[in-house]
This record gives C-alpha cells, sequence and structure tokens, in this order.
C-alpha cells in the first residue's frame, strides 16, 4: 500500500510562535486599507495598515511598524475588532479566490478562514465586536459571521442585495446598510425585520457614515455627497477631483475631512458637523474648508488610501497634583498611504501656505530576489549587486560583494561563477565570476524566459509558455528540445530523458499534466499523472533518489473541490505517488530537492521538509513574512522570504534561528 503523508489546511495554531518585524519599511506595494479604534487595548493612536503585498502593519506613536505577512494575496479591506485585539481581513486574487480570515494580533495567530464565492464589497465589525458583517456583490448580498467562531449567523430575514456599507448602533440592536442602488435600509437585529427604507443617490463609493451617524457621505462623478442618514435626502454637493474621503470615527470627531487630489499637490478639505446640523435645521448653506495644501509625493507616486486618526481629548493638569482643571483637543493626523507602499502624514492644521507631506516610511533593507548555497557559503541577488556570506554561530559576517547585479532577478551557481538570468523578460543571461567581478554574455533569448535551470554544464530553459531548450556550457549549443502549449516546468532526468510540466486545462481521463521527452529522438509520451496542472519539478543529481518531485492540483468532477499535491514520479518503475496534499489550490508551492530531503511550503504560509527515506516531516517555523525559496547547505537551511529578507534555521529543528535584512549599506541587520 503506498504511504501518503496528508497535510490538512494548516490551521493558525501552526503559527502560534510567529513573530513580527519591527521597523520603519513600508509596503512593498499599493497601501490598500486603514483601520483604527479608539478604545480599548489600542486606545493609544496605533493603527493598522494593509497592501497589495499581503502584509498587515500595527504602526506605533515611536513611528515603528510591526510587519507581518498572512496572505500572498492582495489584502484589500481590514476592520478591527473594537473589543479585542482581533482583526477581520479581506483577501483576495482579484478572480476566483475572496476570503475573510480573522487574526489575533497579540499571538498572530489565525482564528479563522471563511471563503466567499463573490466579490467582497465592504468589511466591518459590529459596535461591540460580536458580529462581522460581509457584504458582497451577491443576490443575498450580506453574511453576519460570529466574530469568534466565524459561523453564519442569521441576523437580518430579507436578501439585503448588493450593499457596499453596513454599519451598527452602539447597542448592536439596529443595523443601517447603503445600497449601491440608491437605498438606505435600516434594520432591526433582533428581530431581523427591516425598520425603514429610504431612496437617496446611487452609485456612491466609499459610503461612510459620521456625526454619531448622523450624516452619511459618497463619493461620485468628481464630486463629494452629503446626506442626511435618517432620511436620505442630499445636504450638499462639493466638486473635488478624485476625492479621498476620510472618516473617523472618534468621540472627539468634529466633522468629516476629505483629499482633493489634483495635479502634483492635493488639499485637505473638511466639512463641519455643526454646520451641517444648522444646514438641516434652518435651511442653510453649508460651506467647505480648505484646511491646508501639500505636496512632497514623487511623481509617478500618487495615493491610495487614507484615514483621519481621531482627535483626542487631553486634560490639562492644574497646580494642584492630579487635578485636571481644563481640557485640551489635541487634531488627529491625517494617515495616507500611496502606490509604492508609503506612507506620509499631515496635520489637520490650517495654513494658507502649501506644506510637505512627512514621509513616516523609510527603506530600511534591500530586497533579496534569489538566493543559493554552495558548500557552507551562500549567494545571493539584490537590485544592483551579487553577494556572498555564511552563517557564522553567535557572530554576523559580512556581506562580500562580488558582482555587480544589472537588473537580473535570479541566479544558478556554477563553478567560480553565477549565472544572472530575468524571469519574464527578453534581458541577456550572463556568466559572473565571483573572484573577478568579470561578466560575459551567455545568450540572449528570442522570448521571455519563465523557468532556468542547470543540469551539469546544460542550461534548461523555457522560452515563453511553449517552448524548452537546451543550451551547453561547453560548446555554446542551443537547441529546442520540447515545444507544446502551457509548459509550466522542465527537470532532465539524465541525458537523455527529459520531463515536462504542463497545464491542460482539465482532469478528463487520458491527459495527463506530465510528458516524458526523449531528447534525441524527440520522441513524446505522456506519463500517467493526476491533476490539470503539473509544476516546481526539483530532483538533485547527488541525491541517492531515482526520482523526481513536483507539485499538481486536481480538481473533484462535478464539484469545486481543488487539492494540490506534492508527489514523487520514478521513471524506472513509472510509478507516480502523492506525498503531501493540501485541501486547496495553491498555485505558487514550490519544491526543493536536497539529497534524501525534500522541501516544499505548501500550504502557503510555512516551509516544511519531507524525508524520503524515514517519510517524516518537520514543520519550520515562520518569520514575519512568507516564504519564497529554500536553499540548503550541509549545516543551515536558508528560508528566503517574500520581503526580501531570509531565515536561518538548523535542517532537524523547527525554530527559526536568525532572521536577517540586508541594509541599504550592504550590512546585516540581524534579528534574533
Amino acid at each position: 500500500m503506498k504511504k501518503c503523508v496528508f497535510a490538512a489546511l494548516f490551521a493558525a495554531s501552526s503559527l502560534l510562535f510567529a513573530e513580527g518585524h519591527i521597523s520603519t519599511q513600508g509596503h512593498q506595494e499599493a497601501v490598500t486599507s486603514f483601520s483604527t479604534v479608539h478604545s480599548g487595548t489600542f486606545a493609544d493612536g496605533s493603527y493598522f495598515s494593509a497592501g497589495d503585498d499581503g502584509f498587515l502593519v500595527k504602526w506605533r506613536n515611536d513611528g515603528t511598524g510591526e510587519h507581518f505577512q498572512i496572505t500572498n494575496l492582495s489584502i484589500k479591506l481590514i476592520a478591527q475588532n473594537p473589543a479585542t485585539e482581533e482583526i477581520a481581513v479581506y483577501e483576495t486574487d482579484n478572480a476566483k479566490v475572496h476570503s475573510v480570515s480573522v487574526w489575533d494580533w497579540k499571538s498572530l495567530q489565525r482564528k479563522f478562514v471563511k471563503r466567499f464565492p463573490d466579490t467582497i464589497t465592504s468589511l466591518s465589525y459590529t459596535a461591540k465586536g460580536s458580529y462581522i458583517i460581509v457584504g458582497t456583490t451577491a443576490v443575498n448580498g450580506t453574511y453576519f459571521l460570529d466574530s469568534q467562531k466565524g459561523s453564519v449567523v442569521k441576523k437580518i430575514k430579507d436578501n439585503t442585495g448588493i450593499i457596499s456599507m453596513a454599519e451598527t448602533g452602539a447597542s448592536e440592536k439596529n443595523c443601517v446598510m447603503y445600497s449601491p442602488n440608491g437605498y438606505l435600509t435600516y434594520y432591526s437585529m433582533e428581530t431581523g425585520s427591516q425598520k425603514a427604507r429610504m431612496a437617496t443617490e446611487a452609485s456612491l463609493f466609499q459610503p461612510c457614515l459620521f456625526a454619531n451617524n448622523e450624516f452619511f457621505a459618497g463619493t461620485k462623478d468628481s464630486a463629494v455627497y452629503i446626506i442626511q442618514a435618517t432620511t436620505g435626502k442630499k445636504i450638499a454637493t462639493f466638486s473635488a477631483t478624485n476625492p479621498l474621503l476620510l472618516p473617523s470615527r472618534g468621540e472627539a470627531e468634529t466633522g468629516l475631512f476629505f483629499i482633493d487630489r489634483e495635479g502634483k499637490t492635493f488639499t485637505l478639505k473638511y466639512i463641519d458637523n455643526i454646520e451641517l446640523k444648522e444646514s438641516v435645521k434652518n435651511a442653510k448653506t453649508v460651506s467647505l474648508k480648505n484646511i491646508a495644501s501639500f505636496s512632497g509625493l514623487s511623481s509617478r507616486d500618487s495615493i491610495t488610501s487614507g484615514i483621519k486618526l481621531a482627535d483626542r481629548i487631553i486634560p490639562v493638569v492644574g497646580e494642584a497634583e492630579g487635578m485636571a482643571s481644563d481640557t485640551n483637543r489635541q487634531s488627529g493626523k491625517i494617515m495616507l498611504g500611496t502606490k509604492s507602499g508609503n506612507l506620509f502624514e499631515v496635520e489637520a492644521i490650517a495654513s494658507s501656505a502649501t506644506q510637505n507631506a512627512r514621509r513616516v516610511t523609510s527603506k530600511a533593507y534591500q530586497k533579496i530576489l534569489d538566493a543559493v548555497a554552495d558548500g557552507n557559503d551562500f549567494y545571493f541577488l539584490t537590485a544592483d549587486s551579487v553577494y556572498r556570506t555564511a552563517y557564522i554561530e553567535n557572530a554576523v559576517p559580512a556581506a562580500y560583494k562580488v558582482a555587480q547585479n544589472n537588473g537580473s532577478t535570479n541566479l544558478i551557481r556554477y563553478g567560480n561563477s553565477v549565472i544572472l538570468w530575468t524571469k519574464d523578460s527578453r534581458r541577456a543571461v550572463v556568466m559572473a565570476n565571483v573572484e573577478t567581478g568579470e561578466q560575459t554574455p551567455i545568450f540572449t533569448p528570442t522570448s521571455p524566459i519563465q523557468v532556468m535551470k542547470l543540469f551539469g554544464e546544460r542550461l534548461v530553459y523555457i522560452q515563453g509558455s511553449a517552448s524548452v531548450r537546451s543550451r551547453s556550457l561547453i560548446t555554446g549549443e542551443d537547441k529546442e528540445i520540447y515545444t507544446g502549449t502551457a509548459v509550466q516546468d522542465a527537470v532532465l532526468f539524465n541525458d537523455r530523458e527529459l520531463y515536462v510540466a504542463k497545464s491542460i486545462g482539465s482532469d478528463e481521463a487520458g491527459l495527463s499534466p506530465l510528458i516524458h521527452v526523449d531528447t534525441t529522438t524527440f520522441e513524446t509520451v505522456s506519463v500517467q499523472a493526476k491533476g490539470s496542472i503539473a509544476y516546481s519539478l526539483s530532483s538533485d543529481t547527488e541525491s541517492k533518489e531515482k526520482s523526481f518531485f513536483g507539485i499538481s492540483v486536481q480538481q473533484t468532477a462535478g464539484s469545486e473541490t481543488t487539492k494540490t499535491t506534492v508527489f514523487s514520479y520514478k521513471p524506472v518503475s513509472k510509478t507516480f505517488s502523492p506525498v503531501l496534499q493540501f485541501s486547496d489550490e495553491d498555485p505558487e508551492a514550490f519544491t526543493a530537492l536536497y539529497q534524501n530531503f525534500l522541501y516544499t511550503n505548501i500550504g502557503k504560509s510555512q516551509v516544511r521538509s519531507f524525508n524520503t527515506q524515514t517519510k517524516k516531516t518537520l514543520l519550520f517555523k515562520r518569520s514575519a513574512s512568507m516564504p519564497l525559496k529554500v536553499a540548503r547547505s550541509p549545516e543551515m537551511l536558508l528560508i528566503l522570504n517574500r520581503d526580501g529578507s531570509f531565515s536561518w534555521y538548523k535542517p532537524t529543528f523547527a525554530a527559526v534561528v536568525s532572521d536577517w535584512y540586508l541594509s541599504d549599506d550592504g550590512e546585516w541587520q540581524v534579528f534574533n
């Protein structure tokens, strides 16, 4: 009976010992969302940012942020539980994956995850944190999740349709929702019945309540709309270029701020709550206040998100110790996120002069793009250099620069050189001597390279998605050894046998995602392998294994159930065997073989090793960022992380030994 080690959905318990990384580094991609509350454990003014890079960052008063990557997908919405240190996150691939996960920030543990079939349009907690309200593009629209268990709770009897905002009152007895069809609807959460429904302006973006839920605002057609929330009546409209609303929910809130994003500068504008109330009471025109104009962003950057940190009422202590004789309002700051991943701060203080927005993030370290082992040394690649280093117990060695990098994204170790190539590019492949730094062009591809591997003296590489080619580093001979459609990966098992991984689009009987190619006769034969796609093939010429490994994705016929499998294939016996399985799709998983140890990040968040001799597995505790690749020496395992850092491990121990980041001046920043 074939043995298979089944890996279930890797639950949050495996992340219990993860730690966030503290730095002033910004996001690596656009900042998409902010969240803050002004009560409970986060009353110190800290706040969260999230980005397309899958990171959550909790920013502190000292200007540093605790970074933790929760997904390899984009985070579009976040909401913080007002009663606990839990935060809900909407993560998506912008296509078919739409998930809400809840994280305990204190332990960095995921409590649960809930998949939805449709795009999520709003995400919020109820006022006491009892439920999470999830708005979607589905006909039935809205889901209420128990905030502790993740189960769906029926709180509203009606199908709400598509909604883009949902808020409850302080008691959680009532709920108001905005529909882009042009309705504000109030529901009783005690009975589940509709209480009131008012027609209002349709198709508003950035919908939000403010002024203790008395007023409602949204944007459309280069304008900001202000609406009385209890009647749906439009009170005022203000013209603005690409406006960004900045609602604040603190007790000291005095109005609605928004950003008018016009040209290279942007203007902070303000609508006063008291004036709004007077306009409703006495039919007066509401004025718009221009607070200040700001510059300071790069011409290639732009504002993508923002938040108004609430004003804080601070007691002024009198002469008698401990006696508060007066109060002072401390104006809250405006925090802005940009397309480049940076955060900027502006003060909500009136000024006639154009001010500079203060950048609060800084480039704390260089991003390491790739890493390979050479004995006990490791070579790694940054945007402009190739470095060499080694792990030394209780010491921090230097990072020795051995060659320049002119834009390559990947490297391969070869003799006394490294081969530099660029994924998804026709950039020239070059040989860089690590002793002299001299670089020699090898060849220039005619189509973008997707995969490149070294087998002895031969480079095997995939051009485009249809051609597998072989190039001799001795003679320079370059020839096509396979052509087909939807090629994903290839491995040269010996001088004559090539195995090609493909996407076949379905799991139909008779079709295989794995092809055997005779590189002498070019005869091709389908291998008996399961799945609609295979990828990430790995082998080790020094290994005693008479097999290679890869990953396949298989969908159960007649259902949407998908599983990802790490498999082994033995060419001599033609045996395809599952090794590890994950009950979901994981298209970015990798495999790497070192002697009789197979490494993979199947399950998305952690690396595990599988001993092909003993069949035992070891799950390595992750760092602040998710794993991207592994490199292995006889004594150490290096895991390259998605944020450009790497983590050291002893191959037989699960704990992180040390996290290393490379500073801008080429020095190691070490976190133990």
